[in-house]
């Protein structure tokens, strides 16, 4: 999945020490944001 994946890489570079909840927030919510901007949502 190329969105997930571009989210992962990017999330994963700016936030390394997050907590899990937090990043699986911010990763839900960028693949949500790119797939609604791309249509898919």
């Amino acid at each position: 999945m190329p969105t997930a994946r571009l989210c992962w890489y990017g999330h994963r570079a700016k936030l390394p020490d997050v907590g899990e909840t937090t990043w699986a927030v911010a990763m839900h919510s960028c693949v949500k944001t790119v797939a609604a901007t791309w249509g898919r949502g």
